[in-house]
């Protein structure tokens, strides 16, 4: 069994404050990983600035080659998370643009290198961007464009993270003159003294090595780095977090000694993310009981926006009205796009789509939910399965974003693509649900059959169908992705988007759905008016 890591330690970005620990953790995770039988390419800045090309060549190197199980890449240093993206600075950051990991395509891009099983572990903040210099910062991805000619191989991909969106990540004193990221200590302390437990058996090339599996790895974690921040006095928020797409035989390195557990205390049974979605579904959900269908011509097309003033419409390709909180648009054929501003100048670009009529949330000037229901049918005694399952979405994407587990992925999106038809945006769940299990086969399904429901494709649908969608599709709505987390596949799915919206994307909001700010905003509405978006 061969498997390969590159590591990667930086202890200074561009002018930001010093991380005494980022070397220290990173050689003493890559001494570790060379104990287990890794090969291991060391890229830290003590001898030099660590920039994104020398990380590209490194993992570029081990792809080629063609002959590895696993590969494993570390990074400790500074980072940020910006809308659905997340960065890691290498040494010219933030000055230079480009010297960060864009972290979400390069796993996207991850997943195509034929590579069983991919590792990304992160010791490094994912505190919210706040400068100037931040929100500018585009990044590059290290992992290679795949090969027409790969492997079907599928490729499981598993993300460690030293804390959970918005929180930082701590490092403390080791001994004298000594730091260690908290994190990095934890994870390999988890190694030493195992209790049995987390440890599997598997047999590597004829022998039996008693290991700590990835999934085992992910729950110690959970626990044990708040517990050392405790332990040391240290009164501040580190939750690791973890996303685990690999079973029980896959694991980083051997437990050394292995101890009895105690007998857990009795609890009740945990509900799967599923069930627990749905069991209190109708409770919680907010849809369209007060929102009834209203008349439409036959191929006609509504909004109804909650939440926040409508100041200006661009329908772009077609006609508007406007009648009370009601948008009509006369599409026919095909969907079309059409550009929102909201009072205090946000706003969004949603598609139009024949015979179907949408209602659209907004908080805040943020864009949190987009439902549509086809404008002339009722269903009975689907209305009740169509609300739950409308509702599991909406509590899965509660905190501004939707990631669920691999292994739930796909059960997940089974459930929720029966009902595309009656709304699409269940559909386009269901493709980043399948995404996240690396499903290609049934994105594309779902993408055909879509085709079929809407008289056209939805961008993102498209993008992660690996169409390679562009301003020159004429069936394609809108023209940049709908949800905001699609943006961080345009360049690993190789999609395109006008010049103009290539420039808004850079004043992206937090939110669920696309949401631009004043700036990008008047950069689109100027890109209307001259004729560049239609």
């Amino acid at each position: 069994m061969r498997r390969a890591a590159v590591v990667i330690g930086v202890r200074k970005a561009g002018t930001l404050v010093p991380l005494n620990g980022a070397i220290a953790g990173a050689e003493k995770l890559a001494s570790w990983l060379a104990d287990e039988g890794f090969e291991v390419t060391r890229l830290t800045d003590e001898a030099g600035p660590v920039t994104a090309s020398a990380v590209m060549q490194a993992i570029t190197a081990f792809v080629d080659a063609g002959v590895y199980e696993q590969l494993v890449v570390y990074f400790a240093g500074h980072g940020f998370v910006r809308g659905f993206s997340e960065y890691w600075l290498l040494s010219g950051a933030p000055r230079d643009p480009n010297q960060a990991i864009v972290v979400n395509e390069s796993v996207d891009l991850a997943r195509q290198t034929g590579i069983p099983s991919v590792v990304f572990i992160s010791d490094a903040c994912r505190s919210f961007a706040r400068s100037p210099a931040d929100q500018r910062v585009t990044g590059s991805l290290v992992f290679p464009n795949p090969d027409d000619t790969l492997t079907d191989t599928e490729v499981e991909v598993d993300r460690f993270f030293a804390a959970r969106v918005g929180e930082a990540a701590h490092e403390l004193e080791a001994a004298e003159d000594s730091y260690d990221g908290i994190f990095t200590h934890c994870l390999r302390e988890a190694f030493d003294s195992p209790s049995d437990t987390m440890v599997r058996e598997v047999v590597v090339d004829g022998e039996r090595w008693r290991v700590v599996s990835n999934r085992s790895l992910r729950d110690y974690l959970r626990n044990a780095v708040p517990t050392a921040l405790r332990r040391r006095g240290v009164l501040v928020r580190q939750r690791p977090h973890a996303m685990i797409e690999s079973g029980d035989q896959v694991f980083l390195g051997r437990a050394k000694r292995v101890v009895e557990a105690a007998a857990p205390a009795s609890r009740p049974p945990e509900l799967s993310w599923d069930q627990a979605t749905l069991a209190g579904g109708l409770e919680s959900f907010r849809g369209t009981d007060d929102l009834e269908p209203w008349d439409l011509a036959p191929d006609g097309m509504a909004f109804r926006v909650a939440g926040a003033r409508v100041t200006a419409v661009h329908a772009l390709g077609c006609v508007f009205s406007q009648h009370g909180p009601e948008l009509y648009v006369d599409v026919q054929t095909r969907p079309r796009s059409v550009v929102l501003e909201f009072e205090g100048g946000t706003g969004t670009v949603l598609p139009a789509l024949p015979r179907y009529y949408g209602v659209v949330r907004v908080e805040n000037g943020r864009v949190a939910s987009v439902t549509y229901q086809p404008s002339r049918r009722t269903y009975g005694e689907r209305n009740a399965e169509l609300r739950q399952l409308q509702s599991a979405v909406e509590d899965a994407t509660r905190r501004g974003e939707f990631q669920i587990s691999r292994a739930e992925a796909r059960e997940f999106a089974e459930r929720i693509r029966v009902m595309k038809m009656v709304d699409p945006t269940l559909g386009l769940y269901a493709v980043y649900a399948y995404a996240a299990c690396g499903d290609l086969d049934q994105i594309v399904s779902v993408e055909h059959f879509m085709r079929y429901d809407i008289f056209g494709r939805l961008y993102d649908v498209a993008l992660l169908a690996g169409e390679r969608p562009g301003p020159g599709d004429d069936d394609l709505a809108p023209f940049v992705p709908v949800l905001s987390q699609g943006w961080t596949y345009l360049r690993s799915r190789r999609g395109t988007i006008p010049p103009a919206a290539e420039r808004a994307g850079k004043y992206l909001l937090d939110a669920l759905w696309t949401t631009f700010s004043a700036e990008g905003m008047a950069i689109l509405v100027e890109a209307v008016k001259k004729g560049e978006l239609r």
